[in-house]
């Protein structure tokens, strides 16, 4: 299953992403920048042990045209902005 993680970026965002990794289903790391989304994915796999291809960079918008299921995960005063965005 692929799970786009919407703001993963954050301590939250990481620590499901990292869940979602080790139950075997790929996470996609969503984020408004890309660049940020992509060191994450690059680093992310040797801290927590789990394969590479189990994570993927992405922004937040493209996160949510591949993903079967979605998480948000950014703190509550950017939740209306982050749910305008994706809406």
């Amino acid at each position: 299953m692929k799970c786009a993680i919407i703001g993963s970026t954050g301590w939250m965002g990481v620590g499901v992403a990292a869940r979602i990794a080790s139950a075997g289903h790929i996470a996609i790391l969503g984020s408004r920048q890309l660049s940020r989304s992509k060191r994450l994915a690059s680093k992310l796999p040797e801290i927590v042990e789990l394969s590479p291809d189990l994570f993927q960079a992405s922004t937040n918008i493209d996160a949510l045209d591949e993903a079967e299921f979605v998480f948000i995960t950014v703190p509550m005063p950017a939740h209306k902005e982050t749910l305008e965005l994706i809406k």
